[in-house]
C-alpha cells in the first residue's frame, strides 16, 4: 500500500489530503481501516472519497480514531481512498507535529509526505526521524498537486515536526518629491514607488511633513486612508506584492518669506515592518514671478534637472 499525504499550512489552519493506494495481491478487499490522527490534537475529518464506496463510520470497537470504509463491491486489484482533514494552526512561530492517516491491516506501507505553506508563512524541519528527503517531482508524479516545498519518503512509520514562522515582507521605495513655491502656499507632490518582496502587504505607512494638509491620495486598490499622529496610514483592499505606486498631494499655507524650509513625505513601511531601502529625488520650482535658489542642504546631491 502506498500513502501520499499533502500537508498545507495556512494562517490558522492545517489541511491534510491523504491518498491511499491499495494493491490487492491475494483475495479481495471488502473494507479498509485507517488510523486517523488524534482528534484531541484538533484533527477533523472533512471528506472521504473512494470508488465503490458504500459507507464509512468512525470507530472500531473501543478506538474512536479508526475510520472504517465499506465497499459496495469488493476490490480485487487496486483501490484508492482519499481522505481530507483539517486542524487548527496556532499563531506562528510554532513547531507543529506532522501526523497523517495510516492504513491498517496491510503488510507494508510505503509513503510520501509533502509539506507546503502559504506565501506569508515560512516552513522548516524541526524534527525528522525515519524519513528520506525527496524531490518535489517524486510527489507530483503520484498526486495531482501543486509543487510542494518539502517532500520525504518513509516506510511504515515516521516522526516529523515542522517549524512554522511568519514571513516578513521586504519593502524598498524610490521617492520623488516635487515642491512648488507660491506666494501664499507651498505645494508638495510626492510619488512613492514601492518594491514589495517575499510576501504581500495590506497596509502602508508614511510620515508626513509638519504643517501640511493632505489634499488627495492616488493609488490602486486603496480601501481607506487615515491620519494618525503625523502619519498617513493607507489600507489596501487586497494583499499587494511587487511594484506598487502611490501619489500624495499636499499643501501648506505659508506667507512669502526670504527662506522656505522644505520637508518631504517619507515611507516608514507597514504598521509592523519598517523599510529596507529608500532612495529619492527632490525637485523645487516656483510660480511665475518668483525665483528659487538652493540654500542649506543636508544629505542631498545636486543633479541636473534634465536627469529627473
Amino acid at each position: 500500500m502506498q500513502n501520499a499525504s499533502h500537508v498545507t499550512y495556512q494562517r490558522g489552519l492545517v489541511r491534510t489530503r491523504t491518498q491511499l493506494d491499495y494493491q490487492v495481491t491475494q483475495g479481495e478487499l471488502r473494507r479498509g481501516r485507517v488510523q486517523l490522527p488524534p482528534a484531541a490534537a484538533g484533527h477533523k475529518l472533512m471528506r472521504v472519497t473512494a470508488p465503490q464506496l458504500r459507507n464509512w463510520v468512525m470507530g472500531d470497537g473501543d478506538d474512536d480514531s479508526v475510520l472504517v470504509v465499506n465497499l459496495a463491491q469488493p476490490a480485487t486489484k487496486n483501490w484508492q481512498l482519499v481522505l481530507e482533514l483539517e486542524q487548527p494552526l496556532p499563531a506562528p512561530p510554532n513547531d507543529a507535529a506532522v501526523t497523517v492517516p495510516h492504513a491498517l491491516d496491510v503488510k507494508r506501507e510505503t509513503g510520501l509526505v509533502a509539506l507546503q505553506a502559504g506565501d506569508d508563512l515560512g516552513l522548516t524541519v524541526a524534527q525528522s526521524v525515519n524519513l528520506t528527503k525527496k524531490n518535489a517531482e517524486d510527489f507530483t508524479a503520484v498526486v495531482n498537486a501543486a509543487k510542494p516545498s518539502l517532500v520525504f519518503s518513509y516506510l511504515n512509520t515516521f516522526t516529523l515536526a515542522a517549524r512554522v514562522a511568519a514571513v516578513e515582507p521586504r519593502l524598498e521605495a524610490e521617492v520623488r518629491q516635487h515642491f512648488h513655491v507660491g506666494a501664499n502656499a507651498l505645494r508638495l507632490t510626492s510619488h512613492i514607488n514601492y518594491t514589495i518582496k517575499k510576501t504581500g502587504v495590506f497596509n502602508l505607512s508614511l510620515a508626513l511633513p509638519e504643517g501640511y494638509r493632505v489634499e488627495k491620495v492616488h493609488g490602486a486598490n486603496i480601501a481607506n486612508t487615515n491620519l494618525v499622529d503625523g502619519n498617513l496610514e493607507i489600507t489596501l483592499s487586497q494583499r499587494t506584492i511587487g511594484a506598487y505606486g502611490v501619489r500624495i498631494d499636499l499643501q501648506k499655507q505659508l506667507p512669502l518669506a526670504d527662506t522656505v524650509s522644505v520637508a518631504g513625505v517619507h515611507p516608514t513601511g507597514t504598521l509592523s515592518v519598517g523599510m529596507q531601502k529608500i532612495t529619492g529625488y527632490v525637485a523645487v520650482g516656483s510660480e511665475p514671478g518668483l525665483e528659487v535658489t538652493a540654500g542649506v542642504a543636508q544629505g542631498l546631491t545636486e543633479i541636473p534637472a534634465a536627469e529627473l
